[in-house]
């Protein structure tokens, strides 16, 4: 994962104006501190694939990545 500080990471999750926002990045920094994928999934509620989704877009562009955008 990329290099981004814990504290950036929760920074970033307690400015975030919309919760799928923060509990993406939340759901990185419990990967950054050692907990495994299966158990980061069941705690966010979310299948292996959409945190495999959220890992990638997070590596690629950063907190930027995981922003959710307007629909």
């Amino acid at each position: 994962m990329e290099n981004r500080s814990l504290s950036e990471i929760e920074t970033a999750a307690n400015a975030a104006p919309m919760r799928q926002t923060r509990e993406r990045l939340m759901a990185i920094r419990a990967l950054l501190i050692g907990r495994q994928p299966d158990n980061v999934a069941a705690i966010f509620f979310v299948d292996k694939k959409t945190l495999e989704r959220w890992i990638s877009r997070f590596n690629a562009k950063g907190i930027d990545g995981v922003i959710e955008k307007p629909r």
